[in-house]
């Protein structure tokens, strides 16, 4: 018996013209359904963002924010920073439906959504989200299909005895956790670039300043840090989080403390408002040159996400 045919319909739509609750009643109903496909939250980070809205009889099946720039003449769809997953999000197979069922929607609904991008797009390169297990669709279309890798912590996780000796100095010194105030936070940022350690680029502080101050998505938003006894902030942890995931958005240490403990109690403690919530923690980032060491020794497990790329892109990155 073969797999039954979709008949799906694709817009296009300017972010600021859509339906925030249907589009959200999608993602909410997708194992991939994540805060970086929030219309608030991308708001927030690409100004004038759009998507497609993948369709069937008039119900919402499918949607895929883009972020569409030109460089060097040459328009482009890349990985914008501190909005760790772009690709498609679909809504949740049907109950009862059979696997190989599940398999033909999302190759119909992939192809149909890549037949739909923009023609102006020279070259595209996004990361799926992790739950997104099924990439053949996007080989099948034409894209070449990556494996990245992010740390996730579960519910459960026993620490490394070295993070629990670095938990227990914090606690001895009497450091705690506090919401911090973005003065600090672009305060820890620039004397990172001081001691030539470039935690957020210049170029995109303002995204993540963005990020931190919306107020439409305060409730996903963690701004917290830790203070000595003289109120000199020693480290800075932004998290965004969602149903799925507490996420690292950004994170920081005072180079002239480097040796503090606080980073270690900030990851605890999102460590723990993780389990709260009984989800992971995904530390991101993770593949980035002297970023992966320091976030391995946290203990975490390497899962793999796909990265979809198309068109010429060594003339961007």
């Amino acid at each position: 018996m073969s797999s039954p045919r979709h008949h799906f319909e694709v817009e296009r739509v300017k972010g600021a013209a859509i339906s925030k609750a249907e589009w959200m009643h999608c993602v909410e109903s997708s194992e991939c359904g994540s805060i970086y496909a929030y219309p608030d939250f991308l708001d927030a980070a690409l100004p004038g963002w759009e998507g497609l809205i993948l369709r069937e009889r008039g119900i919402i099946k499918g949607v895929w924010p883009l972020w569409i720039k030109k460089k060097l003449g040459i328009s482009h769809a890349l990985q914008p920073a501190f909005v760790r997953y772009m690709g498609p999000t679909l809504a949740g197979p049907s109950a009862g439906m059979e696997q190989r069922h599940w398999y033909g929607f999302v190759h119909e609904a992939i192809q149909a959504l890549t037949i739909a991008l923009p023609k102006e797009i020279q070259a595209l390169s996004y990361f799926l989200h992790p739950n997104f297990t099924y990439g053949l669709p996007f080989l099948t279309n034409g894209y070449r299909l990556g494996t990245r890798f992010t740390y996730v912590i579960s519910p459960g996780h026993q620490w490394p005895k070295s993070i629990l000796r670095k938990i227990r100095e914090a606690k001895a010194a009497e450091l705690a956790s506090t919401s911090m105030a973005w003065e600090d936070v672009k305060e820890l940022i620039k004397l990172n670039l001081i001691a030539k350690r470039e935690i957020v680029p210049m170029n995109v502080q303002p995204r993540l300043e963005r990020i931190a101050n919306c107020r439409e998505i305060s409730d996903h938003v963690s701004v917290r840090g830790v203070y000595d006894n003289k109120g000199t902030p020693l480290a800075f942890a932004i998290s965004l989080m969602d149903r799925n995931a507490v996420y690292n958005l950004a994170a920081g240490i005072n180079p002239k403390y480097r040796d503090s403990p606080a980073f270690s109690l900030l990851q605890a403690e999102r460590a723990a408002t993780a389990e709260e919530k009984n989800c992971i923690l995904d530390f991101q980032g993770s593949m980035l040159p002297g970023v992966e060491s320091a976030i391995r020794c946290y203990g975490g497990t390497a899962k793999p996400h796909f990265e979809i790329t198309r068109g010429r892109l060594s003339r961007l990155i």
